[in-house]
């Protein structure tokens, strides 16, 4: 083989569609999901995109609970915030809508409501992911993180002196 080539690979799936809502609809209507946690950050919160994606999936008979508590360099705290409102909706699914502090604490939270526990223990005490998150999709507003195809979430923990990411399976 001469010249330069490369293979990458990563097990995520990506689908583009406009608008988006019709997309998130489709994916969680083919899992068969009618209750989901919507994540997103408070300045994203206050534009049309993540409340016409509620929207579109409250019209598709999906009931949505909606979490904005996330913030730049995202914690343990929005993680907590996140699965509080997962758990008070029972949702089957998280949605992501925002940039990579919103994607990585859904991704922290579908993990938590499959495997249970404090996202610190599986951080700093190397608990183990037994099984896979609950259903996931992220719809990324913003480029640069990359953490829409990526299954780790890097979350600060305000008792530790820096960030560690924790890979779901």
């Amino acid at each position: 083989m001469s010249g330069s080539a490369f293979a990458f690979h990563l097990s995520t799936r990506i689908v583009w569609h406009t608008p988006a809502a019709e997309a998130v609809v489709s994916e969680l209507s083919a899992m068969g999901i009618s209750r989901a946690l919507l994540v997103t950050d408070p300045g994203l919160a206050a534009t049309p995109i993540p409340g016409s994606i509620a929207s579109a999936l409250e019209a598709a008979g999906v009931a949505v609970a909606v979490c904005t508590e996330v913030h730049p360099n995202p914690t343990t705290d929005d993680v907590a915030a996140a699965r509080l409102a997962a758990e008070t909706q029972d949702a089957q699914a998280v949605v992501a809508v925002g940039g990579g502090s919103a994607i990585d604490v859904g991704k922290a939270t579908a993990m938590l409501l499959a495997n249970g526990g404090q996202y610190s223990h599986y951080q700093w005490d190397g608990k183990p992911i037994e099984v896979p998150s609950i259903a996931f999709v992220a719809v990324p507003t913003t480029s640069g993180t990359g953490s829409e195809v990526s299954k780790v979430a890097v979350i600060s923990d305000p008792s530790q002196p820096f960030k560690k990411g924790v890979r779901a399976r």
